[in-house]
């Protein structure tokens, strides 16, 4: 009988991107009827360096006049009021409660007010020379991204894991231990 045949259950968990502590390990499962799906989870957010010559300051302040799309620069406060499973990184906003953001794949997509996400381009490079030149923006759904409330509204989706204590390793390895993973 060959392996390939066996069902196994896919048991995905997510680490917490948003965890200070980061740790580096490798997981596999002590079950071998459970396939690991290993993602992380949450919004980070990517300040750009506050522009300095006029070429750059002209460059956002049009895309900000012509296009509502705000950069977020170092200095900045932005929160995001909602948690992706996989995590994001959050790159822009605009004055309709929507956010830019980078998924782990490089892809860029927005967020709207609804907490919908939208396919805009396939890089920051083209996102950007997309807006420049036609400011269009895609009104493709993305499905590749859960989008969720809170953390806490995930959490009844996805196991989530944050190594900032100690509790969060002792969970996760618990599960483990229990064979859950």
């Amino acid at each position: 009988m060959s392996c390939d045949n066996v069902k196994k259950r896919t048991v995905t968990i997510c680490f917490d991107a948003e965890s200070t502590r980061m740790v580096n390990f490798g997981v596999v499962s002590g079950n071998p009827d459970i396939e690991l799906k290993i993602l992380s989870s949450g919004c980070t957010v990517f300040y750009e360096p506050v522009p300095k010559t006029d070429k750059d300051i002209e460059f956002f302040r049009r895309l900000l006049e012509e296009r509502d799309i705000r950069f977020i620069f170092d200095g900045d406060s932005i929160k995001p009021d909602f948690y992706t499973v996989p995590a994001v990184s959050i790159i822009a906003y605009d004055s309709r409660q929507g956010f830019y953001a980078e998924t782990e794949t490089g892809e860029i997509i927005y967020i709207d007010g609804k907490m919908q996400a939208y396919y805009v381009a396939e890089s920051a490079e083209k996102f950007v020379y997309e807006y420049e030149t036609t400011g269009n923006l895609n009104d493709r759904l993305f499905d590749k991204i859960s989008v969720y409330s809170s953390r806490a509204e995930a959490e009844k989706y996805c196991n989530i894991f944050d190594f900032d204590d100690d509790e969060g390793l002792d969970r996760f390895l618990d599960e483990i231990d229990n064979g859950n993973i």
